[in-house]
């Protein structure tokens, strides 16, 4: 009868958490793409140990444990004890270090696409703080961080709203969405700037959307029709005269035989007789089209074919040489949304965190996201 009664609450719980959860998504799931087996876990406090697939228990209660796991051909092999295909959980309030990094929330061992990954399941507040200091310098003032910290925290919602339960995880810790390394480098300042924003995330017309942001625009923000292929409109370019004291010119060369090679999937046959020429947004002065002989490049596929360490920005102009083309621009990333050199200039002449997000994407609301009425939704869009 005992184990009828903890078995039904436990189901009901379970469904709570799964309503509340519905309701306002404050848990996100970051896979760990870079951690590696063998691990070494130090579990801070109490924790509780289980099978993810069966949520059977293996170690529960114990506190200050180290764990050693290693790869197995059937599965995680926990402390020469318990081998487990089916993937493990640790849940803990304390967090844990991981291979000498430490973080928030609990570690997941899941299998997924024929391998086992490693996901830190935390609160979206404390991922933000984990975020902060690697997307922006924990050294820049107070009210640029927090800019970056309901911008990170948004695009963060932004994607678990999208996912669901469509994968295992939400974001990973990469640029792909935004780099994330556990407490690694949290300070007093980065503390504060999301404590201070706690629960703040930007929506448009009720929704919670894709905060794009790029270190420095280069005086001027890009479109996103510009660079995704569609218009959105709280991600229109701006002029941006708050980044000017950190431009830097760049400058790359290309010989045509390197030119032909990156392009072989457009059949490119460049030579020195060959016309080349570039077509610029008036407005904002980014390239948005590259003819090389009589083919057609968009700009975000020129760029994103030679990599951004080539062309760091689409704020560029081109032309020929003695064996080849040349490059020369300024500004660093895809340059839509918060520049944020930008954010920092704008910090620097006494403009708030607020201020700083309205400018960058326009006719936005920064709301508590637990105050919004009904189901979060994100502001879905496909890119062309």
């Amino acid at each position: 009868m005992k184990i009828k009664k903890y078995l039904f609450l436990f189901t009901v719980l379970v469904g709570l958490n799964s309503i509340v959860a519905f309701a306002t998504p404050n848990t996100i799931r970051v896979y760990l793409t870079d951690v590696k087996a063998p691990y070494t876990i130090t579990l801070n406090g109490d924790y509780k140990a289980y099978n993810y697939k069966y949520e059977s228990d293996i170690i529960t209660g114990l506190t200050n444990e180290v764990v050693n796991i290693v790869e197995h051909p059937l599965g995680l092999k926990v402390n020469d004890v318990g081998i487990y295909k089916e993937g493990i959980v640790f849940e803990t309030d304390n967090g844990f270090n991981l291979n000498g990094v430490d973080y928030y929330g609990t570690i997941r061992f899941i299998p997924y696409n024929d391998t086992m990954i490693v996901i830190n399941e935390l609160n979206i507040e404390d991922y933000v703080k984990g975020v902060l200091p690697h997307e922006m310098s924990p050294d820049w003032p107070i009210e640029a961080l927090k800019a970056q910290a309901v911008a990170a925290r948004t695009y963060a919602m932004f994607h678990i709203l999208k996912n669901g339960d469509q994968r295992p995880y939400d974001v990973d810790n990469t640029t792909r969405y935004q780099v994330y390394n556990g407490k690694e480098k949290i300070n007093w300042s980065v503390e504060q700037a999301v404590d201070r924003t706690r629960y703040e995330v930007a929506t448009y017309d009720g929704r919670v959307i894709a905060t794009y942001f790029s270190a420095i625009c280069g005086g001027h923000t890009d479109s996103a029709k510009n660079v995704f292929g569609v218009s959105v409109p709280y991600l229109e370019g701006v002029e941006c005269q708050y980044c000017n004291a950190q431009i830097k010119p760049w400058t790359n060369a290309l010989s045509y035989k390197e030119l032909n090679t990156d392009f072989s999937a457009f059949d490119l046959n460049v030579n020195p007789k060959s016309k080349i020429s570039a077509t610029v947004d008036p407005r904002s002065g980014k390239t948005t089209s590259i003819k090389l002989s009589d083919v057609d490049i968009s700009a975000r596929d020129f760029r994103n074919t030679l990599s951004p360490t080539i062309v760091p920005s689409l704020n560029f102009s081109i032309k020929k040489v003695d064996n080849g083309i040349l490059l020369t621009g300024k500004g660093s990333g895809h340059g839509v949304g918060m520049c944020q050199w930008g954010a920092y200039g704008m910090a620097y002449v006494k403009k708030d965190y607020k201020d700083i997000l309205k400018f960058y994407y326009k006719g936005i609301d920064i709301v508590d996201y637990n105050r919004l009425s009904g189901d979060l939704q994100p502001d879905i869009w496909i890119e062309n």
